[in-house]
């Protein structure tokens, strides 16, 4: 158990006293010295950076049966998927990897070619069929290999759009 006391709240007190002092001279002005390591470690924090966005929209549809002997699909053992998709490919920079010079009075950053920094599908957007059967049960693993698939399509997709001169444009 404890007990609160009532605080004055706080006030803003105005500065009554003025200096006649000052320490700046006419016509002087501040410089501020920027080194190397502090622009590349402001740059570095920002961690990446997303330059352009490229959407994709894939429709994929996968048959598996049981097989008896190499060629010889078992009857009656076919499961079926069926996805239409959308998806997002960002890319654009790790600044982690660039660099700073630093001349008199201008600063440089290079910084590293452009790389897909992000490459999903939109899971809202995501409209599926299937076709179980009985004697060969859908499994996770073909969901997973199916969403690897899209996002492999989407990306050459976007690629073959240009993506990578886009960011560098932006």
């Amino acid at each position: 158990l404890g007990s609160m006391k009532n605080q004055p709240e706080g006030k803003v007190v105005q500065e009554t006293e003025t200096s006649q002092i000052d320490l700046k001279l006419p016509g002087e002005k501040e410089k501020r010295v920027t080194t190397k390591t502090e622009v590349e470690s402001r740059i570095r924090q920002i961690g990446e950076c997303a330059t352009y966005c490229g959407e994709y929209s894939v429709s994929r549809s996968d048959d598996e049966a049981r097989y008896f002997i190499d060629d010889l699909a078992i009857p009656g053992t076919t499961n079926t998927i069926s996805m239409d998709c959308k998806g997002i490919v960002k890319v654009g920079y790790d600044l982690s990897d660039s660099k700073a010079t630093i001349s008199e009075d201008t600063i440089s950053v290079s910084i590293p070619k452009a790389k897909i920094n992000d490459n999903y599908i939109i899971w809202e957007s995501v409209q599926y069929k299937e076709k179980n059967s009985i004697l060969n049960p859908i499994e996770f693993d073909q969901y997973k290999q199916m969403v690897s698939e899209i996002e492999a399509e989407g990306l050459a997709d976007v690629e073959a759009q240009g993506i990578y001169e886009k960011a560098e444009e932006n």
